[in-house]
């Protein structure tokens, strides 16, 4: 197997979700946007492992058509050279900053996503995936690798996690969030042997009162009807408290890259500016 290295000279975040509404895919999105204002502008390459789903690739097309090639298709036709990735900068909301792109996970009318998926081989899998992130990296000049995982493990998701610098866990405070934390790593391990489970934790969103200390929690977010809002398409009213929802995810990008990248990947692009939030004008530090 590739060591991180020769896959890449870029971190790899992977974010999972416990189940279905979570915010898994809504903090992806903005976490991959907030790295892209860091200094230096450093472009960002998000790729979507919901094969089935396809929460980031819906969210960031916009309902537009694109003719670039999916993970699908990649892997259903063991196609391991980059045809494109799709440039979803418009998509954010300040003009400053590096470029958004994206890798989708599947077309709306996609077929055999299910049998593909049951008759992956990992390793081939794994491989596919670092040709793709390697070339990207290249050809676009990437900084950091953002992935978003179904709510279940499968190869994809046990494949993301397996390459991933950091996979996160997207939940809310109740016991599925809790109880993943350990089950996930020994389902990865069905999949991956050699998983290091040490990269895990738990991010809990929509949190309303106490949470229990331990557990992996690496960031707690609280609730707010406006980011339950966003996430499902509807109007907002409150901007001040999506700007708070944001600080928040400015948060998590700072103590992963000023915490845990303390090695060669933390590199001056990542020493963000916490003055103000993507909704300029507003104090969030």
């Amino acid at each position: 197997m590739d060591t991180f290295d020769e896959r890449s000279d870029v971190p790899i975040i992977a974010f999972f979700g416990t189940k279905g509404g979570v915010g898994k895919t809504t903090i992806t999105s903005r976490f991959a946007e907030f790295v892209s204002y860091s200094v230096n502008s450093p472009n960002i390459l998000m790729i979507d492992f919901d094969v089935d789903h396809r929460g980031l690739t819906v969210l960031c097309s916009r309902g537009r058509g694109f003719s670039c090639k999916t993970i699908h298709e990649y892997v259903k036709d063991g196609i391991t050279s980059l045809d494109s990735a799709i440039d979803v900068t418009e998509e954010k909301r300040l003009t400053s900053g590096g470029k958004l792109y994206l890798i989708p996970s599947a077309h709306a009318d996609s077929k055999l996503t299910f049998r593909v998926t049951a008759d992956l081989n990992y390793n081939d899998l794994v491989n596919t995936i670092i040709e793709l992130i390697k070339e990207a990296v290249s050809r676009y000049d990437i900084g950091c690798v953002v992935i978003d995982c179904g709510p279940v493990i499968n190869p994809y998701t046990a494949a993301a996690a397996h390459i991933a610098d950091h996979a996160f866990i997207i939940g809310q405070n109740e016991p599925i969030s809790y109880e993943a934390l350990s089950n996930y790593s020994h389902k990865i391990r069905e999949f991956f042997d050699e998983f290091n489970s040490s990269k895990m934790a738990v991010i809990l969103n929509k949190v309303r009162g106490s949470v229990k200390e331990g557990h992996g929690i690496f960031a707690v977010i609280p609730f707010t009807l406006e980011v339950v809002d966003i996430s499902e398409g509807l109007d907002n009213v409150d901007t001040i408290r999506v700007v708070l929802f944001e600080s928040y995810i400015q948060a998590i990008v700072v103590k992963i890259f000023h915490k845990i990248y303390s090695g060669p990947h933390c590199q001056d692009h990542f020493l963000v500016d916490l003055r103000y939030s993507p909704l300029r004008g507003y104090l969030v530090c």
